[in-house]
């Protein structure tokens, strides 16, 4: 094997044939692999994580020397960085609280001083993402939200992906 996607497929073949047994998942991309189980487990974890968690990519990054490749390093730019985060960003939040705000849209949309409702959902989301990891702490790029608590700044994919639901909801609607 000398390309990371091969031995990514690999490791999402030996997963699927090895009976739902996590111990037995990552002893299997160890053998077939000829790895260590530290670098299994990795594997084992980007293959389990890497649609929604992007320390994943770091994590390959680090065991990419460890791995039977030709390439050894995945050489992501900074900018790379920020639009994989970005990615990952945007489907944490579709799949972790995409129904949940819709629901609180549709919950409040009639209400008057919408922005203000909206609030006490964007400072849980925040909370959440910044949990996870996902939330940049350079806030130089942020923009200024309504619908966001404090002083509004919110991080524009964040933002961005509000204001298309509340759309969703709410045609026309304008921040």
């Amino acid at each position: 094997m000398n390309k990371l996607n091969e031995i990514l497929d690999s490791v999402d073949r030996i997963i699927k044939n090895s009976d739902n047994d996590i111990k037995k998942e990552i002893y299997n991309i160890s053998n077939i692999l000829e790895i260590d189980e530290k670098t299994a487990t990795i594997l084992h974890f980007v293959n389990k994580d890497s649609d929604w968690n992007p320390h994943t990519l770091k994590m390959l990054e680090d065991v990419t020397t460890k791995l039977p490749l030709k390439e050894k390093t995945l050489d992501l730019t900074p900018e790379k960085i920020k639009q994989t985060k970005d990615f990952y960003l945007k489907n944490y939040l579709n799949t972790r609280w995409g129904e949940i705000a819709v629901d609180y849209i549709k919950k409040y949309s009639e209400m008057g001083f919408f922005n203000v409702w909206l609030r006490k959902l964007t400072s849980q989301i925040i909370r959440d993402i910044i949990l996870v990891g996902l939330y940049s702490e350079d806030k130089s790029e942020f923009i200024v939200d309504s619908n966001f608590p404090g002083d509004g700044l919110a991080h524009p994919k964040v933002s961005e992906w509000l204001t298309n639901l509340i759309r969703e909801v709410k045609p026309g609607y304008r921040n």
